[in-house]
């Protein structure tokens, strides 16, 4: 074939040889033959997070949003963990790694509120983290997106 395999398009190929020999007179014979395509890990595409943001003061614990990761594998599980980064939306400063681990945790495929979170629609009105979502394949294979986490203001 002049094209790739790829079994998540098609698992089998079913084709039929045909071998002839040189007798006099020749003899053809056909076979049915299938082929079985293994299945590989792919890489994962895509990460979207669901959010409609998370009021400034919430409580630790309060869910912020969830994740769901593009993968062409079917029943395939994540794992979700930040890769350290925050940039501040005013002046394009970058939070330290410590400040950004207490604002924010990942249970699973939910983004929580922190322990030591004091969101402040008027300090700082969103977040960009990247966050790596890896597969359970074998082997496993990851890919990371960048996720924006809204503050909303409240009145105070």
């Amino acid at each position: 074939t002049t094209r790739t395999l790829d079994f998540e398009k098609q698992s089998s190929y079913s084709i039929i040889v045909t071998v002839t020999d040189t007798g006099t007179p020749p003899i053809t014979v056909p076979a049915n033959v299938t082929i079985i395509v293994e299945d590989v890990n792919d890489q994962p595409t895509e990460i979207y997070f669901n959010s409609s943001g998370v009021y400034e003061n919430s409580p630790e614990g309060t869910l912020v949003g969830s994740f769901w990761t593009k993968d062409q594998d079917n029943n395939q599980n994540f794992v979700y963990k930040f890769i350290f980064s925050a940039e501040a939306s005013d002046n394009n400063t970058v939070l330290p790694t410590d400040n950004v681990s207490h604002l924010f945790y990942i249970n699973g495929n939910k983004l929580y509120v922190g322990k030591s979170a004091k969101l402040d629609h008027e300090f700082e009105n969103r977040y960009v983290f990247t966050v790596k979502s890896t597969d359970s394949g074998s082997p496993p294979l990851s890919y990371a997106n960048d996720i924006v986490v809204v503050v909303l203001d409240t009145n105070e």
